[in-house]
């Protein structure tokens, strides 16, 4: 249902060549033109294994050379991943000292850094994977979810007794962005 001032998606105007309205479920022009080398370096990220998979993406067939020649080539390249080593140590300068959090950080939000995405992950673990995934695709994001709990308000003593009433963290890959 639409709040009073709200629009409904077909009074949306279309974007400025016409057609459908751009919605938010909908991949924006700028996303789709970063879409070929975020590919590429996910690719890199992957490694030999990953440059192989991707095949004439990743390796082009060179003008005139057969499938079979092709294949052999493919097989025997060895992709040296400077690029991975590189994140990897980029990220290890920044995070060469775990995190220290302020005197000021109440004791409940300390507590809940110890596993801030509800799957074990202590916060510097979580931000070092954060800052890998930045450098290597150019953005991420996080967002800090509270599960749904119905409508119904949780009692405090509900959300400090553990069982998942807190909020917490997921990184959002650029891939994941519209």
């Amino acid at each position: 249902p639409l709040r009073q001032t709200g629009q409904s998606v077909s009074q949306l105007p279309g974007p400025a060549a016409g057609g459908k309205p751009e919605l938010p479920s909908a991949l924006c022009a700028a996303a789709k033109r970063q879409l070929p080398a975020l590919a590429l370096v996910r690719d890199l990220w992957g490694g030999t294994e990953k440059v192989r998979e991707r095949g004439t993406v990743s390796l082009p067939q060179a003008p005139g050379e057969d499938a079979a020649n092709y294949m052999a080539r493919l097989a025997r390249s060895v992709f040296d991943n400077m690029f991975r080593r590189s994140v990897e140590v980029l990220a290890g300068f920044v995070f060469r000292r775990d995190l220290r959090l302020g005197e000021d950080v109440p004791p409940v939000i300390a507590e809940q850094l110890e596993n801030v995405d509800l799957a074990g992950t202590h916060v510097d673990v979580f931000a070092r994977r954060t800052l890998q995934d930045a450098l290597v695709a150019g953005h991420n994001a996080i967002l800090v979810h509270y599960p749904d709990t119905g409508g119904r308000r949780p009692s405090l003593a509900e959300e400090r007794g553990g069982g998942g009433l807190r909020p917490y963290w997921v990184l959002v890959r650029k891939d994941d962005i519209l």
